[in-house]
């Protein structure tokens, strides 16, 4: 083999070196100029398209200026006090026993017995009777939208309670019901999974309301017409395909967000970090520079993410109950795809807690509705029914769905009295009992009993 002259290897090194040299300056000069192209407004048309509103839907623009036009402040007439803000007197109002001598329910009455509140009130019920479609902005920072719904939702409550309690209105209070079912409804098309635990809760709160409402008043409810205008406002639960399709549409958002498309499908890290400041608790007043861009290569590329992204969506998309969903999250290392290197922010669990938390809720609306029917039974009949087949249909145009597992809630009858009940996340029955477990311990053994719930105390001022 011919001998390579010493300076033709000083060349060779060089022109190694020199490429090396151009090569990172194409590569930061890259890094350093590029941004990620998001497009809000084409997955938001996604989202939309999962759950498209029924035909004649109130416009949204319209749904959401009465939701910002808020009447809650108080008259001028009652003084403001540091120890009870008009929120504090909007929660107190839903506790304790009706005590119209009580500060907190005196603030709150003056609110919902307005003139102004009632005008918006039935504006907001009449636009929302017919439907209409919450859109998100795929904005993490902007969820005033959701703050406005759920502030209106707790108020209806509010004046639903004073109307069934104080003027024994029946009909106000459905409408009330209806309405805050309506709202629910409408924010679970966007198919998130985020936004359908923030309708859920509202539809957990108007399930207590009912159960507290079925052993405090012998106020007349049609509870067959109210259970047939709810499943028509709320419908079933949302399927968890649909659910995690929804929130692909939005986790791919974000990576549209933090990814350069254009130039080698990177992880801008800058990007990345700043998107994430909130999650991981930064302090950041602008964005970090684009030379942190350099260190792209240590994270995976756009296809790998979105792959890992779509992966773990299925995971989840075949969890349509909260005993499916909580073996999902004792099971979620074992399939966990998402990391940081994907540039999504995925500490650990958390998701199929959530989507169990929905299936939840869900169930506390069917026991509200349970509850009221059988007090209804009992008014009727002066016993409770020997099961829940009996209240149908009568009371009910449906038997109760206890979401643990898709079956019927559970319903014993106790001697003179009753016992419903659903079997939890483990999907055990057992006869109703509960533990005193930490309520986040996910191998937690206990049944959820409705029959024994009261509402919460007033506290103390």
């Amino acid at each position: 083999m011919p001998h390579t002259p010493p300076r033709y290897r000083r060349y060779l090194k060089l022109a190694i070196a020199a490429a090396l040299l151009f090569w990172f300056i194409h590569f930061a000069y890259l890094r350093m100029t590029l941004q990620p192209t998001p497009r809000p407004a084409y997955w938001a048309e996604r989202l939309a398209a999962l759950d498209p509103p029924p035909p004649h839907a109130t416009p949204v623009e319209t749904i959401t200026k009465l939701l910002e036009d808020r009447p809650f402040e108080l008259p001028a007439s009652i003084a403001e006090t540091e120890e009870i803000s008009r929120f504090d007197s909007r929660d107190a109002a839903l506790t304790g026993d009706w005590d119209t001598s009580r500060t907190d329910i005196q603030k709150a009455l003056a609110i919902v017995s307005s003139a102004d509140f009632n005008s918006r009130r039935l504006r907001l019920i009449e636009a929302t009777t017919p439907g209409w479609q919450y859109k998100d902005t795929l904005d993490p920072d902007d969820k005033s939208p959701l703050i406005n719904l759920n502030q209106w939702a707790r108020w209806l409550l509010v004046h639903a309670r004073w109307s069934m309690r104080q003027n024994s209105d029946s009909t106000s209070a459905v409408a009330d019901w209806i309405c805050v079912a309506s709202l629910a409804r409408q924010v679970q098309r966007t198919g998130m999974l985020l936004n359908h635990l923030i309708a859920g809760a509202d539809l957990a709160r108007l399930g207590d309301e009912l159960s507290y409402i079925a052993r405090e008043t012998r106020v007349s409810i049609d509870v067959h017409g109210l259970v047939v205008q709810l499943d028509a406002a709320v419908g079933q639960p949302t399927p968890a395909s649909q659910i995690f399709e929804g929130d692909r549409a939005y986790m791919n958002a974000w990576l549209d967000r933090i990814y350069v498309r254009e130039g080698g499908d990177w992880l801008a890290v800058n990007a990345a970090t700043w998107e994430s400041r909130v999650f991981y608790d930064l302090t950041m007043a602008v964005p970090p520079p684009a030379f942190w861009n350099l260190i792209s290569p240590l994270f995976h590329d756009y296809e790998t993410a979105t792959a890992h992204l779509k992966t773990q969506s299925d995971t989840y998309s075949q969890c349509n109950d909260m005993v499916s969903a909580s073996k999902a999250e004792i099971d979620f290392p074992r399939f966990r795809c998402l990391d940081i290197r994907d540039g999504i922010y995925y500490p650990g669990g958390g998701t199929a807690y959530g989507l169990a938390l929905y299936y939840r809720y869900c169930t506390q609306l069917d026991a509200g509705l349970a509850l009221l029917a059988i007090r209804e039974y009992e008014n009727r009949t002066g016993n409770p029914p020997d099961s829940l087949d009996q209240l149908v249909p009568t009371c009910l145009n449906r038997v109760p769905i206890d979401y643990a597992d898709r079956k019927p809630l559970r319903y014993k009858r106790v001697g003179s009295d009753f016992r419903l009940y659903s079997v939890g996340f483990d999907g055990i029955d057992q006869n109703g009992e509960q533990s005193k477990l930490d309520r986040n311990d996910w191998q937690e053994s206990s049944d959820f009993r409705f029959d024994n719930r009261i509402r919460p105390a007033a506290r103390p001022r």
